[in-house]
This record gives structure tokens, sequence and C-alpha cells, in this order.
């Protein structure tokens, strides 16, 4: 990771709901990836964005 990254840790993130349960996951590099996430998990619970 620090070779190409520059980072010692992958930028994971998990959303999850006020339940605890997890509604994605994945690495986050930047603003379209963080987004993607989001909007992927909106759809999933019925929501917009």
């Amino acid at each position: 990771m620090e070779e190409i990254y520059n980072v010692s840790y992958l930028p994971y993130a998990m959303l999850v709901d006020a339940s605890g349960k997890v509604l994605n996951k994945g690495a986050v590099y930047n603003k379209e990836d963080f987004d993607f996430l989001m909007h992927k998990s909106l759809a999933a619970v019925g929501g917009s964005a």
C-alpha cells in the first residue's frame, strides 16, 4: 500500500444502518468512491440521494 498510495492502511469504509446491519463496504480512495458506496447503500434501503 505504501508504494502505490503512500498510506499504511487501506482506506476502507463500512456503512451501517441504525440497527448495525452492514449496508455496504469497500475501499474509498476519493469522493467518487464514497459517493458510489453511499448511493448503492441508499438504493438498497429504498432511499434516494
